[in-house]
């Protein structure tokens, strides 16, 4: 959970700001993110290895840095004048 959390409340905080309801629902799926995940990489490892195991980790911090790059792009992105 350390890694997606931090990153996950920096880029959702503006889009939930005033709102409490948002921002729980935010940290309450951050949070089942963080205790599925070490599940699921427990029961791969004892099914196909280690090795292939940690790859469910590596397509997590891919997937994290693609969805970045579109929250980035998508608040960063110039608005033409209607």
């Amino acid at each position: 959970m350390s890694g997606i959390y931090p990153t996950a409340v920096a880029h959702a905080g503006p889009l939930f700001s005033g709102s409490a309801v948002g921002m729980s629902i935010l940290t309450a799926i951050a949070s089942v993110g963080g205790i599925v995940t070490p599940q699921i990489v427990g029961s791969a490892a004892d099914r196909v290895g280690m090795t292939a195991a940690i790859c469910i980790l590596m397509v997590n911090a891919v997937m994290m840095c693609i969805f970045a790059g579109f929250n980035y792009k998508r608040a960063h992105v110039k608005r033409r004048p209607s």
